[in-house]
This record gives C-alpha cells, structure tokens and sequence, in this order.
C-alpha cells in the first residue's frame, strides 16, 4: 500500500529545509545587496570624483596661465588625486576591502581611461616644463627692463649733450616707448595670443632692434667716447635680452599647444569617465534588479510553502481525528482492526494502527483464553472436590493407622486447597481484563464525546 506522502515526520522535514533554505537565502542576499550597494556607491562615488578632478586640474592649467605665479601645489595634488582613485578602480583596496569590478567592459572602460590619462598628463607635463621656463625668462625680462630704460634715457642725454641731430635724439628717445611697450604687448599675448598683441609686440621689437643696430653701425657716434660706450653696453644688454624674448615667444607658443593639447584630452577623458560612471551605475541596477527578483521568487516560494504547510497540517490534523475515531471503535469493540483509508494512510498512523490492533488482538485472544481457563479450572475444581470426597471415603475403610490416615486426608484437603486458590487467581485475572476493557470503553466514548463536542461549537461559530 503506498502511504500518503511518505509520512508526517517527512512533510514536515521538507517544509522546515525549505522555508530555513529560503530564509537563509534571503538574509545572505539582503547582506550581499547593501554590502553590493556600499562598494557599488563607492565606485560610482570614486568615478564621479575623477570627473570633477578632470576638469579641476584643467581649471587649474588655465588659471596658472592667466596668473604670474608658478604655484602648482593645487594641481599636482588634484593629479595625485586621480591617479589614486584610477589605480582604485583599476586594482581595488585591501585596506577598505574593495575589489576591482570583474565587468569586463567596465574593465575595458578603466583601461581606455588610463590610456587617455597617460596622454592627458604628458600634456600637463610639458605645459608646467614650458610655465616653468617661460616664468624665469619673464622674470629675467622683468629684472632687465629697468637698466634698458636707464640705458635709453643715457643714450638720450649723451645725445643731447654733444648737439645731435633732433632726429637721432627722437629716435633715441623712442627706444624708451618701445621698452616699455614690447613688455606690455608681450605680457598681453601671454595671456590672450591674439594676433593683434603679437603684431604690436613684433612691431615694437623689430623697431628697437632696428634701430640700436643702426646707432651701434654710425661711425659718427663713434665719435664721442661717452655716447659710443652707452650704445655698445645698450646693444650687449640687448642682445642677451632678445635672446629672453626670443625664448619666451617659443614657450609661449609651446604652452599654447599643450593647452590646446590640455582641452582636448580633457574633453576626451571626462567622455570616457562619463561612460564608466554610467556602466557601474547600469550594474547597480542589474544587481539589485536581479537580487529584488530573486528575493522576490524566495518570498513566493515562502508563501507556497505556507499554505502548503498550512493544508499539510489540516490534513494531518483531519488524518488524527480519522485515527482517533477508529481507534475509538476498535477499543469499544466496534471493529476488530484499525482500518485506515488511503487518503488518511500515513506512515506513522499506520504503523500505530497496526500495533494497537496487534494489541487489541493480543488483548481479546487474552480475555478468550482466559474465559476458556476459567471455565475448565471450574470443570477442575468440581472434579477435585469429587475425588477428594471419594477419597476420603475410601481412606476411611482402608486398614491403617489412625495416624496414617489423618496425613492421607491433609494431604487431601492441600491439594484441594491448592486448586481452589488457582480458581481464584484466575478470577481474579479476569476481573482485572474486565476492568481493562471497561476503561478503554470509556476513554474512547469520552474522546469521542469531546469531538463530537467541538464540532458542534464549529457548527455553532460558523
């Protein structure tokens, strides 16, 4: 006979695996979500933070280059910055127990970035070489402007002293406007390049340049020792100073292309920056997404398990009833076996049934034989008494001794006395399985009163 379910210790053996399987899931999913989400936050967070130190350090280039001052502290730590927080999301951090992502594409995406990186900093490299080298030749220009002036002004009064033509003196005293002027636009196209400043630039140094050749070729300046030893040191201190001008309009230029350089691979890196940010937040969510999904299946399969677990119960509840009833019958007597029908057959009730009835079959085969012994040990006693009574007749007429006698007659009466107490014991058996059988009779009508009892309060309740 095949059981129903295999057995109530079962059922109930596989509910409980899977609702602990399912509540064991969904608190190792629900840890892995907000510790998924903490390290997911982070690396968006360190994403994000590499974007706005892009466009920082470009902030800072062009701020550097605006400015007098060759003060890279803050870019060289927004650069420090990022090149830690890359090499972060590149390779991970065992102190903050993060690992790098294992998203091939984002990977992918790290590496295009650090590729960018490397070329954007070799722009930045060779704009702070070039700030740098444009910053001393400026401050040699700054240093020497004030002795060409006082050279200009010294050429003037020599001029003025000997009774020079007008024009040479005019000519003379130009170069001053022109010193001061090359300065000006110089510093001008420094900070715009525009064509214009350029063109004034190189049209006040090609007119000084010009014109201290021409006063350093006159031999008739030559003729004062005084004017003559002016030009001479006014064309040497030149000569080094255009070397400067020369300098600073190549760095210029140098620092013009790295900037431009600058622009360009900021927009690019802050492009490839803007596609991994969106990857690690687009992995998120499909994270979160599938683990919702799943604790979503776990709650479901909860739920059917529950009201699996809640028909198991009623049914097993349904089955003790049914049990309990044709127990009750088989102990009034009603049955002989405990009969279980299929729909209530579970192993356990089963194997119960089948030892009470072995019992109650033991019990009754018990009580039968019993009745049978009491009925021969009443057969047995009569036949005894018979005897003795016979017995004691003939030993009366036996030729014997007095004595003799009284000994045959006690020996009589103990074994009349012997069967008369086996009489008793087993009457006395047989009360003791009355009352037995008496009390199972009414445990089982008092059980069977205290359903039908119950069911009468549903009855009522509904």
């Amino acid at each position: 006979m095949q059981l129903n379910n295999n057995g109530i210790i079962k059922q109930l053996v596989i509910i409980g695996a899977i609702v602990v399987i399912c509540v064991v899931f969904t608190i190792v999913a629900a840890a892995f979500l907000n510790n998924k989400g903490v390290f997911d936050g982070y690396a968006i967070n360190i994403a994000g933070r590499e974007r706005m130190l892009s466009q920082k350090i470009a902030k800072e280039v062009f701020i550097l280059n605006s400015q007098d001052r060759a003060d890279f502290s803050e870019l060289n730590l927004a650069i420090e910055e990022f090149q830690n927080g890359l090499h972060f999301l590149q390779n991970g951090n065992e102190h903050r127990n993060y690992a790098p992502t294992e998203n091939k594409q984002i990977q992918r995406q790290l590496d295009e970035i650090a590729i960018r990186w490397a070329d954007y900093k070799s722009s930045l490299d060779k704009f702070k070489t070039s700030f740098l080298s444009l910053d001393n030749h400026k401050r040699y220009i700054d240093g020497r402007n004030q002795r060409m002036l006082f050279l200009s002004d010294a050429i003037v009064k020599a001029m003025v002293i000997h009774k020079l033509l007008p024009q040479d003196i005019d000519d003379s005293g130009r170069q001053r406007m022109l010193t001061q002027r090359m300065g000006y636009h110089l510093n001008r196209y420094n900070t715009k390049w525009d064509t214009l400043s350029f063109e004034d630039f190189y049209g006040a140094y090609n007119l000084y340049d010009s014109t201290i050749k021409r006063f350093k070729k006159e031999a008739r300046f030559r003729k004062y020792p005084d004017l003559a030893a002016r030009i001479d040191e006014t064309y040497e201190v030149w000569g080094e100073y255009s070397k400067h001008i020369k300098a600073i309009l190549d760095e210029i230029h140098n620092s013009v292309d790295a900037l431009s350089e600058i622009e360009i691979r900021n927009k690019e890196i802050l492009r490839e920056i803007e596609a991994v940010v969106l990857m690690y937040q687009e992995e998120s969510i499909a994270i979160r997404e599938q683990l919702l999904n799943a604790l979503l299946i776990a709650a479901i399969v909860l739920v059917v398990v529950a009201i699996y677990a809640v028909t198991s119960l009623m049914r097993i509840k349904e089955s003790f009833d049914y049990f309990t009833r044709k127990t009750s019958e088989l102990l009034s007597g009603q049955a002989s076996v405990v009969a279980v029908e299929p729909q209530y057959m579970y192993s356990e009730l089963s194997k119960i049934g089948e030892n009470i009835s072995a019992y109650m079959r033991g019990l009754q085969s018990f009580e039968t034989s019993a009745d049978k012994l009491f009925a021969h040990s009443n057969e047995i006693t009569g036949e005894i008494s018979s005897l003795s009574d016979l017995a004691i007749k003939e030993i009366a007429s036996l030729p014997i001794g007095d004595e003799e006698r009284a000994k045959m007659q006690e020996e009589i009466s103990r074994v009349e006395d012997m069967a008369l107490q086996a009489r008793e014991e087993i009457v006395s058996s047989s009360k003791l399985l009355a009352q037995l059988r008496v009390k199972l009779k009414l445990l089982s009508g008092a059980y069977v009163s205290e359903i039908a009892a119950s069911k009468r309060k549903k009855a009522k309740a509904v």
